[in-house]
């Protein structure tokens, strides 16, 4: 069975807010001592949100970006992002090897759809924490619930995969709460990524339960 090896990005694609991108630089070049040039790499690689008159901004190895989305759980920093900016952001802006980097344009400005690959590679004997990311809460348990499905052979229309996904994402207490997580966008959407951590001796039976809840 052939898997994804990274999200559908046409779904992940933000609609892209007026921001006043002039004035707001302007603020970061200031709050940086209106220095220009580029320090050492290692130290532009510190990757956090910087919110300037509400609307959040990010400096990614010297390069000033304006943020659409951007998803760190818990104490792992980034995981998916997605930026704007006059220059383009590459894989060796960002601080680890593992970052896939698709770039793009929207109304003149350089866009670049970013994830960390090991967290979104959905093959079925993964043994780590995974992400899922859709277009919504909604969609993001749907993601998590059809890989649960197809990882443990459990046949699930469309339909029931949707309804249940809905139960989650309207706050329903989840089963085996242990294995799930999620994270707010810390930029613009209102979906959050949701984190699914299969245990390695989970046989059919207890991912069927999930379902039966």
């Amino acid at each position: 069975m052939r898997t994804q090896s990274r999200p559908a990005v046409d779904h992940l694609v933000a609609t892209v807010t007026p921001i006043d991108r002039a004035g707001a630089l302007a603020h970061l070049r200031r709050s940086r001592g209106g220095a220009e040039t580029r320090r050492p790499k290692e130290i532009n690689h510190i990757v956090r949100i910087i919110k300037v008159n509400s609307q959040p901004y990010t400096v990614i190895n010297g390069k000033d970006f304006a943020v659409y989305r951007w998803f760190a759980p818990g104490q792992h920093g980034p995981l998916f992002i997605q930026v704007a900016g006059r220059t383009a952001l590459t894989r060796d802006d960002l601080p680890s090897d593992d970052w896939v980097v698709i770039p793009g344009r929207d109304r003149g400005h350089r866009l670049a759809t970013a994830w960390r690959k090991p967290w979104f590679d959905y093959r079925l004997d993964a043994t780590r924490k995974l992400a899922f990311l859709g277009g919504s809460t909604d969609g993001s348990y749907y993601l998590a619930l059809r890989y649960l499905a197809r990882r443990f052979g459990l046949a699930l229309s469309e339909t029931e995969l949707a309804a249940k996904s809905g139960d989650f994402a309207t706050g329903a207490d989840l089963p085996s709460p242990h294995i799930w997580g999620s994270a707010d966008d810390g930029a613009l959407s209102p979906a959050k990524l949701v984190t699914l951590d299969v245990l390695s001796y989970w046989d059919q039976d207890d991912a069927a339960r999930i379902f039966a809840a």
